[in-house]
C-alpha cells in the first residue's frame, strides 16, 4: 500500500489501515469465522485502491487504432516457434 499511498484518496488509505488494525485484533482470538470476515473486509477495502487508480488515470485512451481487444499494437509481435528435436 505504501507504493500507492500518494495516488489514492486519504479515506481509502484510512479505510485500509482500519481494516488491517481490525484484522490484527481478530487474529489473536483464533475465531476462524471472524478472521475470514476480516480478510474479506480487508480485500474489499484494498479493491478501492484499483478503483481509485482507475479513476485517477483519467479518460486517456491507450495509443492505437481505437479497436478494443484483439487489435495489433506496437508492443504486439508475430513470431514463429520452432520446437527442437521433432
Amino acid at each position: 500500500m505504501a507504493e500507492y499511498k500518494d495516488k489514492v484518496p486519504s479515506e481509502v488509505v484510512d479505510s485500509i489501515n482500519s481494516e488491517i488494525a481490525a484484522l490484527r485484533g481478530v487474529l489473536d482470538s483464533e475465531d476462524a469465522d471472524a478472521i475470514r470476515a476480516g480478510v474479506k473486509a480487508l480485500g474489499a477495502a484494498t479493491m478501492k485502491i484499483g478503483e481509485a487508480l482507475n479513476k485517477g488515470g483519467g479518460g486517456a485512451a491507450p495509443a492505437g487504432d481505437g479497436a478494443a481487444g484483439g487489435g495489433a499494437s506496437s508492443s504486439t509481435y508475430d513470431a514463429d516457434v520452432k520446437e527442437e528435436g521433432k
